[in-house]
């Protein structure tokens, strides 16, 4: 229905709100402190509800010019090349996917990664898992400041992991590294 108050949807039980509506597309805004759970969709009377789990993912995508802190109680997806021009800090036990669709990267130069051994800071794909292949995505790139002929680092990293990145292109040709 493409009146939006004639439409629920509801996440986990929580019912959002749905902002607007056409004959093929709700758009909703998801309730405060849903991250995952069953969707229930009702339209004209018939409700559905989804038999795959889903999961709220925060999108990180384009340039940050400002600092910017990446926190355990959230999931993160990369979308394209994305760009910290500024601090950005990763708490430890965050995770990070990469899009295999846009071949995402991460570029930043002041990090503070710093990881734990019980609770690594992980960059992985985005694929489900026993399909998340090595070149899913770009990677991550921490690039040194330049200081006259010298490059010098900036900043901390610590227990990090970064799963089935190493996806680029050469030219014509894709190279998976």
């Amino acid at each position: 229905d493409i009146d939006p108050e004639k439409n629920i949807v509801s996440f986990n039980g929580a019912k959002g709100e749905v902002a607007t509506a056409s004959p093929n597309r709700l758009q909703v805004i998801v309730p405060t402190l849903t991250t995952s759970g069953n969707l229930t969709v009702t339209v004209n009377g018939k409700t559905v509800t989804s038999k795959q789990r889903y999961s709220i993912v925060n999108l990180l995508q384009g340039t940050y010019n400002d600092n910017f802190i990446l926190t355990s109680d959230k999931q993160y997806l990369l979308r394209g090349d994305v760009i910290f021009k500024s601090k950005l800090i990763i708490q430890p036990g965050t995770v990070i996917y990469g899009e295999k669709y846009t071949h995402a990267s991460l570029t930043a130069s002041d990090v503070d990664f710093e990881g734990t051994a019980e609770h690594p800071i992980i960059f992985t794909s985005d694929q489900p898992p026993g399909r998340r292949n090595p070149g899913d995505w770009k990677g991550v790139t921490i690039r040194a400041v330049q200081s006259g002929q010298t490059a010098i680092p900036n900043g901390i990293v610590q227990y990090m992991r970064v799963e089935y990145a190493g996806y680029f292109v050469l030219g014509n040709t894709t190279q998976y590294g």
